[in-house]
């Protein structure tokens, strides 16, 4: 009796075993299935713009955080492109995260054109996937995208719904316990971050910012890319701290040239002893350039800039004696974002 007992209890517990492992069987060539069918799309969409070099960049939640989710996702997306063929050269996952890192540049929040063209120097990729993934109900949400380079282009996308099995459930719980565990720690010195912005050829980095004696000073590089000279028209400048308080620039200058400011953050030249309404820098082929502003006017409530707003206009000189052809009714906008105000005791990060 006990012996038939111990063989029904076997029984049950190997068809048990069999429908679980059924079940994830089931779930996970889903899974492979569903990458596989976006990785393909992305792969031929590389293959036709020609791209030979692609870089896969953590995926990240809604709100741009890494978690292991969105590793695990981009892992899987890495091989499934890689084994897709179609001559690409893949970048390294690790390897691209090292490079970034040595050049203080962060991977989250990606992907700003000019952080995209940062990438593709460091590593010489031609184009980024990255993507999007969270949970929802009884699935996870999957969104990627193929992003050119240099002109941060889509080329293109994807989405689809996975079903939740028990390796993305196991995945979702480590990503909640991670995002518990960062919400609990005491939160480490913040260290500035180089951030670059864009205008046409003209490439704009915010490399250092010092804050002593109650200013606030920002240091940049402006570089003109292009083969050709170039002017640089600085229209306004102004900034909006963590309060909501609107601030203006006490002081500007560019490429050893002093800018007069006006009202409202309005940037001048003197012509002699006329104030000009144009501020104007010239920037030979792949000439770079440094600048700085600075704030006096900051509140000492204040402890971050959330952004710093520069209105230019970047215009072609169009003969040999320099003539150039201002471009009143095109002007850029750039904005850096998140600026931490140093601590007095720290003269710059």
């Amino acid at each position: 009796m006990m012996k038939t007992n111990l063989l029904k209890e076997k029984l049950i517990t190997a068809i048990v075993i069999s429908c679980v492992a059924s079940v994830c069987f089931a779930a996970d060539t889903e899974f492979t299935s569903k990458i596989r069918s976006i990785a393909s799309n992305i792969a031929e969409s590389v293959s036709d713009s020609q791209k030979k070099v692609v870089a896969v960049v953590d995926f990240t939640d809604l709100e741009g955080n890494v978690n292991t989710l969105g590793r695990f996702l981009a892992e899987e997306m890495t091989v499934a492109v890689a084994q897709e063929g179609k001559g690409l050269n893949i970048v390294d996952r690790l390897q691209l995260r090292r490079m970034l890192a040595e050049k203080n540049i962060s991977g989250k929040g990606i992907i700003d054109p000019a952080f995209a063209k940062q990438i593709g120097q460091i590593s010489g990729a031609e184009a980024i996937i990255t993507g999007v993934a969270y949970p929802v109900s009884d699935s996870v949400y999957l969104s990627v995208k193929l992003i050119d380079i240099k002109s941060a282009r889509i080329y293109a996308a994807g989405s689809l719904l996975l079903s939740r099995s028990p390796i993305l459930d196991d995945l979702i719980k480590a990503s909640i316990k991670l995002q518990e565990e960062e919400s609990t720690v005491k939160p480490a010195k913040k260290v500035f971050s180089p951030q670059a912005r864009q205008a046409d050829v003209l490439v704009f980095v915010l490399k250092e910012v010092s804050f002593e004696n109650n200013v606030l000073v920002l240091n940049l590089n402006i570089r003109n890319t292009s083969d050709e000279p170039r002017y640089l028209t600085i229209d306004s400048v102004r900034a909006l701290d963590n309060n909501g308080r609107e601030c203006f620039p006490s002081f500007l200058a560019a490429g050893g040239t002093r800018a007069v400011i006006g009202e409202k953050g309005k940037i001048q030249s003197t012509n002699g002893r006329e104030i000009s309404d144009n501020f104007d820098v010239h920037l030979r082929q792949n000439q770079e350039i440094s600048a700085q502003v600075s704030f006096r006017n900051i509140s000492s409530k204040a402890n971050a800039i959330s952004f710093l707003e520069m209105t230019v206009a970047p215009v072609n000189i169009i003969d040999s004696h320099g003539t150039f052809m201002r471009i009143e009714d095109d002007p850029l906008t750039i904005q850096f974002t998140n600026i931490d105000i140093p601590d007095p005791k720290n003269a710059s990060r």
